[in-house]
């Protein structure tokens, strides 16, 4: 596989990362799972083909910035995510409280 066809696939990569970040955004973290899915198979051809490829400047420059997108954008997807798992974190305990209240207080 040619540098050209690598970066073909880290673009493809910075796609499916925009649409995680959409996801995340709109909550439809079904769909962002899906995407994650389909991006790590990517990322797992990209560690067996991108090995000793031999990149011109232009090229190098172009995937550091392609992969320094994608990590910018992973961190806001990460905010995302970390605060709907405070969320349901919260959820969780609520009911083990309401729970608890209700074995305490109910009669035999």
């Amino acid at each position: 596989m040619n540098c050209a066809d690598l970066l073909k696939l880290y673009d493809e990569m910075l796609c499916l990362t925009q649409k995680m970040l959409a996801s995340a955004r709109h909550s439809d973290w079904d769909r962002l799972i899906e995407l994650e899915h389909e991006r790590s198979v990517i990322v797992e051809r990209l560690k067996q083909e991108d090995i000793e490829s031999l990149w011109t400047l232009s090229e190098g420059v172009k995937k550091g910035e392609l992969i320094r997108s994608m990590l910018d954008i992973d961190a806001e997807i990460k905010l995302l995510t970390e605060s709907q798992m405070m969320e349901l974190r919260g959820m969780l305990d609520s009911v083990r409280i309401e729970q608890k209240l209700n074995n305490t207080y109910e009669t035999p």
